[in-house]
């Protein structure tokens, strides 16, 4: 579920069948269906609300972008991208981050952060590109501090397929690599918050089908705490 930062009746609710929107809270919906957002196969949209409302999803083929809740347009620069989770900037109005990403064989993925500084229409990439072991899974800024950037992904064969936590304090260019813990044999770890006012406190979901795992750091990502050892999988997580 996705929150408009300025309209607390406005969320988007990204679902198996297309993306759902309400703008009265959720008494009601409209439903934009997968062929609309040009989805084909098992595909899922990440998606969020831009502070003008704008709609930003990103797709195997790319980002499309919705301005008026109704109509879908890909942004050109992302065009065929692989788009694997975007976010948005709460302290930089307008300020999307997204990852995109492709495998190049032997484990190991040609993988860069990508910026939009206008709601999702035009996009640059950030450099250097993120470590080829690395498959990135998903990526949050910190809405007190938007040079704080994390990206959660798995590592090669060669670790396990265990789970880092990466952080940058540079907006994305430089990233500093922590272990999360117990994440062997495809435990994939994802960034569920960070705190409103402290970018070091940092909440992390370890998807494992015998009970997901919420964690916390207070450190960004230097130690980590065990807060919640779930009965099933818990696929969404949120902190108000």
């Amino acid at each position: 579920i996705a929150f408009d930062p300025s309209d607390d009746a406005h969320l988007v609710v990204s679902t198996t069948f297309g993306l759902l929107e309400s703008r009265d809270a959720g008494v009601s919906f409209t439903w934009t269906c997968e062929g609309a957002l040009g989805l084909s196969g098992e595909e899922d949209v990440t998606v969020v609300v831009t502070h003008d409302g704008t709609v930003v999803g990103g797709t195997f083929g790319g980002v499309v972008v919705s301005t008026d809740g109704c109509s879908y347009e890909r942004a050109p620069d992302l065009d065929g991208e692989i788009i694997l989770d975007v976010t948005s900037s709460r302290s930089e109005p307008g300020h999307v981050i997204a990852i995109r990403t492709l495998g190049i064989g032997s484990g190991r993925f040609d993988s860069h952060l990508v910026r939009s500084e206008d709601h999702g229409a035009t996009w640059t990439r950030i450099e250097p590109a993120l470590p080829e072991t690395v498959l990135p899974l998903t990526v949050d800024v910190a809405p007190s501090d938007p040079e704080r950037v994390y990206v959660s992904g798995r590592l090669s064969a060669e670790n396990e397929y265990s789970a880092v936590l990466l952080r940058s304090d540079d907006g994305g260019e430089t990233f500093e690599s922590s272990p999360v813990p117990d994440t062997t044999n495809q435990r994939l770890a994802f960034i569920s918050a960070v705190h409103p006012t402290d970018p070091d406190r940092v909440y992390v979901r370890v998807d494992d089908p015998a009970g997901t795992v919420v964690y916390r750091s207070a450190d960004a990502g230097a130690t980590f705490e065990r807060l919640f050892t779930a009965s099933g999988r818990l696929l969404g997580f949120a902190v108000s």
